[in-house]
């Protein structure tokens, strides 16, 4: 398996290039339902649950973009790890975090909870 480098990443979100992104992760999770039962002989035993999907990205704050809004309703967004691979779906923000500090550049994380399907290429 060939590594790849990170500045190939890029974040698109609401239709338009969400610009200064230096970082994103995208954490995807399934639930464990346990099916225990008399015949597991003394072993718990699952089946797969509802997934779900997650996440937060980091920008740099600038005067000409717009900051997302916890709570506006869920919009696209594509998360870009090279070029080639991708994962899409929708996302409802939840919350801002902004830094800034005197020597060093404003930034913004922006977290989000998957609305739907997350799709993988």
């Amino acid at each position: 398996m060939a590594a790849f480098a990170g500045y190939g990443g890029n974040v698109i979100f609401a239709s338009g290039y969400t610009t200064n992104v230096y970082s994103w992760s995208v954490d995807f999770t399934s639930e464990a339902l346990e099916s225990t039962d008399f015949t597991s002989a003394g072993y718990r035993t699952y089946i797969p649950g509802l997934k779900s999907w997650s996440g937060s990205f980091e920008c740099r704050l600038d005067s000409a973009n717009a900051i997302a809004t916890p709570g506006a309703a869920p919009a696209a967004a594509t998360f870009s790890a090279d070029g080639t691979r991708t994962y899409t779906g929708d996302i409802l923000i939840t919350s801002n975090s902004l830094s800034v500090a005197v020597d060093g550049v404003a930034s913004i994380t922006v977290s989000f909870q998957g609305s739907g399907e997350l799709t993988i290429n």
